[in-house]
Order: C-alpha cells, then sequence, then structure tokens
C-alpha cells in the first residue's frame, strides 16, 4: 500500500509486527531518537529526567503521567500514554512486592544452613510467624511511598501550567540586556597588520666607503646584493636558525636607508644577533649597518637644567621612573637651544625608547624629570609641509615653484632671511596672521585630521601589545575652526627680528635614484628608525 504525501505510517498497529519492525518504524518517524542513550538525552533536555538520575520504571511512569497533563494532545494518545503509564506503576508494585520475597526468603535460607532438623522447624515456625506482620507492612510502605512520588510529581506539574492571563500577572520585569563584546574594528586590524609587517622589517643605514660606491647603488641593486648576503649568511650558519629564510621585499628610503622586509618576524630576530648581522653586513658592505626599531617619547615642559646629552642624567631618568636601565637608547631637544627665547624655563624633549615595554610605561604613569612632573605622550605622524613654497603635500626637492616663500611673513624670500616680527607674521595655508609652521593653523589642523583617518595608529595613546589596555583610543582630536576673512597682506618689516622655522620631518617612500645622489640630504635630515 503506497502511503499518501503528509500521512503518518502507523506503528505497532497489528499483532503480525515484531518489536524490532516496531523500532524501526518509530526511529523514521521521530528521526532524534534511535537509542536508549538518545531517549535519555531528549528526556533530560525536556526536564523530565534530571541530569545523572537513574532511568526506573516510576521516573518513566512520572514522565508519561507529566507529558500528558503538559503537553496539548489528542484525547486518543492521552489515553493510551495514560494506560501505559498505570501499567508501569502496576510492575513497579510487583517489582517491590518479589524484590522483598526474594530478599525474605534468601534471609531464611541462610538461617536454615546453619541449623538443625529441630531447630530448623522452629526457625521456620518463628520466621513465619512472628515478622510476617512487618514484612507485610514494609511491602506496603514501599508501594505508598513510590504512590505518593508520582502523585506529587503530578500535582506539581499541574500547579505549573498557568493561563497567559496568570503568567503576565505574575510576570517580572525582564532583565537589562547584556552589552556584548565589541567587535574588533576595522582600523585595529589594520594596525595589527602593520605591527605584524614591523616585526618582519629590518632597516639599514648605508655611509660611503671604498667598498660600497654609493653613487652606483639604486634599489636594485641593493636588493639583490641584501638577498644575497641573506642566502650565504643562513647557508654558513649552524642551527640554531630558521627552517628558510626569504627576502620578500626590500625599499630603498629618501633618507639613504634600505628597508628590508623579511618573510617571517622569527627570521628579523635572528638577522638581529650580533654574529649573524657581522655575517650579513659583511656581505653587503663595511658601509652598511642596521638600525633598530625605536619608540619615540615627546615630554612636553622638561625642565631645561636636564642634560640629553650627558648619559648619567639619562640613567638617573630611567631610575626614577621605575623603567629597566639602559631603556632610553638616547634624549634630544626638540627645538635647537639657539632659539630658545629669554628666560625660557622648559622646552619639549624627544626621548628613544629600544622597546614598546619601556616606552609604554612612561606614558601610562607619567614621568619625573628633575623632580619635575611631566606628561609625556606619544608622537604623531603628521603632514608633510613644504620648506620652499610652504604648502602642504610634498617636499622641498619636489617643489615646482619658482621662487621661494617666506614662512613668517608669506614674502617671496627664504624664511632664515626675513626680519618681520610677530605683528606681521602670515600663513600662507590658512592666511591667518600666524606663521606658515604654526601648529594653530586651521589648515595643518585640517590636513592632521586628514593623517589619523590614514594612520590609525595616530588614534592610539600606547604603542600596541598583546597586553588590551595598550589599544586604548587617544581622547584628544583637531577640531579645525572657520577660517577668518582674510587679512590685508602686511609689508614686510626690514628691522625686525627674524626668526627660524620648526624643524621638518621627513617622511620616506621607495625610490630608484641611486643612494648616492640623496647622501647629502641624509646626513643633514636624517632621524631615527622610530615608530
Amino acid at each position: 500500500m503506497i502511503r499518501q504525501k503528509g500521512t503518518r505510517p502507523s506503528i505497532g498497529s497489528t499483532p503480525e509486527q515484531t518489536l524490532e519492525q516496531t523500532h524501526a518504524t518509530a526511529v523514521a518517524i521521530t528521526g532524534s531518537v534511535k537509542n536508549a542513550e538518545d531517549a535519555k538525552t531528549y528526556l533530560q533536555t525536556k526536564g523530565w529526567v534530571i541530569a545523572g538520575e537513574a532511568i526506573s520504571l516510576e521516573t518513566l511512569a512520572r514522565t508519561l503521567f507529566a507529558t500528558v497533563l503538559e503537553q496539548k494532545i489528542p484525547t486518543r494518545t492521552a489515553n493510551a500514554i495514560t494506560a501505559v503509564a498505570f501499567l508501569l506503576t502496576e510492575q513497579l508494585e510487583e517489582s517491590v512486592t518479589q524484590e522483598v520475597a526474594s530478599s525474605l526468603v534468601k534471609h531464611i535460607r541462610e538461617t536454615i544452613s546453619t541449623l538443625t532438623t529441630q531447630e530448623v522447624a522452629n526457625t521456620i515456625n518463628e520466621q513465619l510467624t512472628v515478622p510476617f506482620r512487618e514484612i507485610t507492612e514494609g511491602i506496603q510502605k514501599k508501594m505508598d511511598d513510590h504512590t505518593r512520588a508520582i502523585e506529587e510529581s503530578t500535582q506539581k506539574t499541574i500547579t505549573q501550567v498557568r493561563t497567559y492571563s496568570q503568567i503576565a500577572a505574575t510576570a517580572t520585569a525582564p532583565a537589562p540586556p547584556t552589552t556584548p563584546t565589541p567587535a574588533i574594528s576595522r582600523s585595529q586590524i589594520q594596525i595589527q597588520n602593520r605591527e605584524q609587517i614591523k616585526k618582519r622589517q629590518v632597516l639599514i643605514n648605508f655611509s660611503k666607503t671604498d667598498e660600497l660606491n654609493l653613487d652606483m647603488m639604486n634599489e636594485a641593486t641593493l636588493s639583490r646584493k641584501a638577498a644575497d648576503s641573506l642566502r650565504t649568511t643562513w647557508a654558513t650558519t649552524t642551527s640554531p636558525k630558521p627552517t628558510v629564510v626569504k627576502l620578500k621585499l626590500a625599499t630603498l628610503l629618501r633618507n639613504g636607508g634600505l628597508l628590508l622586509e623579511l618573510d617571517s618576524p622569527e627570521t628579523a630576530q635572528w638577522l638581529r644577533n650580533e654574529t649573524i648581522t657581522a655575517k650579513f653586513l659583511e656581505g653587503i658592505g663595511s658601509g652598511a649597518s642596521i638600525k633598530n626599531r625605536t619608540y619615540q617619547v615627546i615630554v612636553s615642559f622638561a625642565p631645561i637644567q636636564f642634560n640629553p646629552e650627558d648619559d648619567e642624567q639619562v640613567r638617573e631618568c630611567e631610575e626614577r621612573n621605575d623603567i629597566q636601565r639602559d631603556s632610553i637608547i638616547k634624549a634630544e631637544w626638540i627645538k635647537p637651544i639657539t632659539e630658545r627665547r629669554l628666560g625660557q624655563k622648559v622646552a619639549t624633549l624627544r626621548m628613544y625608547h629600544k622597546d614598546a615595554k619601556s616606552a609604554n610605561s612612561i606614558l601610562k604613569n607619567g614621568a619625573h624629570i628633575l623632580n619635575k612632573r611631566v606628561e609625556p605622550k606619544r608622537p604623531r605622524k603628521e603632514p608633510i609641509r613644504c620648506l620652499k613654497c610652504q604648502r602642504f603635500g610634498h617636499e622641498r626637492r619636489d617643489c615646482k615653484d619658482e621662487h621661494p616663500t617666506c614662512a613668517k611673513c608669506a614674502g617671496k624670500h627664504e624664511t632664515n632671511e626675513c626680519r618681520a616680527s610677530r605683528e606681521y607674521h602670515f600663513c600662507t595655508n590658512c592666511r591667518r596672521p600666524h606663521p606658515s609652521y604654526s601648529r594653530d593653523c586651521n589648515t595643518f589642523r585640517e590636513k592632521c585630521k586628514q593623517m589619523d583617518q590614514r594612520c590609525p595608529e595616530n588614534t592610539l595613546a600606547f604603542y600596541p601589545t598583546d597586553e588590551k589596555w595598550t589599544w586604548v583610543i587617544e581622547d584628544q582630536t583637531f577640531i579645525p575652526q572657520p577660517p577668518p576673512p582674510p587679512p590685508r597682506l602686511p609689508a614686510p618689516h626690514p628691522l625686525a627680528e627674524g626668526r627660524q622655522p620648526m624643524r621638518q620631518t621627513v617622511l620616506s617612500g621607495g625610490n630608484d635614484t641611486p643612494l648616492g645622489a640623496n647622501l647629502n640630504h641624509y646626513r643633514e635630515t636624517h632621524n631615527d628608525h622610530s615608530q
């Protein structure tokens, strides 16, 4: 007979169907319950059986009674389930009776085996007459206990079934939603990727020697020499060493350095070993040296009595601020001493740390310099400003203007030749009465805001590490102000005292120009490889 679509096959409906056949048909219908273990798991998930509870006839009977009362099922099905539950209860009672009887017989047999014939007769009479009442009472007590347990479970199920109005009347206020764990942002993923790249990078500096003719060295030549020296060093070095080494990228920087990107941080760390470094640099030339990465910290309002060139004062600064000795590689004043105002007592200091741990310690806890409390901060990448035309976006070497523009008065002359006083200062970019290098310039602030969008590292207050607190976002942001109407351009004052503009940090990029062509500029403007 073909079963129509949408109907369910009947199970156990004919006496001819065996238990195995009925079992197979039931499994085909239910799907999820295929054996006894699945049955236990299903009853536990529904709350009808407690995890770890032994499955007995009492448990099964209680479950069936609760199912009939809790579920909305047809009367025919409810009658069938109730009938099975009562039969299980009857089997339970018979089982208890049989258990007690078996125990009594066993006890009598053990007693008889140790007695004589006369004693056997007396003992049988005693065992069957005296404690029989107690045995009967014990059987009845056990049956009553099981019946009471089933009735209590049934009553509990009935009291738990409530109408919608009852539930609404007794409902409690919902618990406040928990704050979900914030997902990692796109900028954080970018920062993590860049940090991984930095761990694989090694910076090489060059100086001109007889063995290294920088005038003939371009990016392709230096890359080839670095790759050959890396393979040779790895082949001639005994263990421990990386399984394989590979040079992925080599970029000639405008300041004269060669930035290598290796295949893994382990390879970069292996290359920084003193013995390995010496072998590697021999293959490039005697004028090559590896520059370790540094971590800059800017300290504002540092007392000018501090001498950053005095190693003893630098070591004392480390001790006062509870950081490891020799963590500060060097320190320097950002503004030349010769440009300080008369009576100036504090200035801005730049410190170079060898690792992120010591730099973050200063940034987090603050610093003490010569008994003065100061608040360090992490430097930010800032836009490039041309020192010739004073506009942003390119360097002096790439400027197309025919005549220079003064950073103080916007006149057509070099800034170091200007004699204009403060009242004659004028910004070329925002056209307000301040020098073009002023940090209060609205154009500069807007460019910094754009730089923050391109460099998400600028939003971090610390150098990111494996510790979560180092990923805190800096509160300070650049808020550009609407510029006022452009004032009239004043004429430069010939007798005014001049002033040098702020020094510019040069950002580097790829370059195919021979290295020797940039050597003079490199010696004048080179800064440490810092992040």
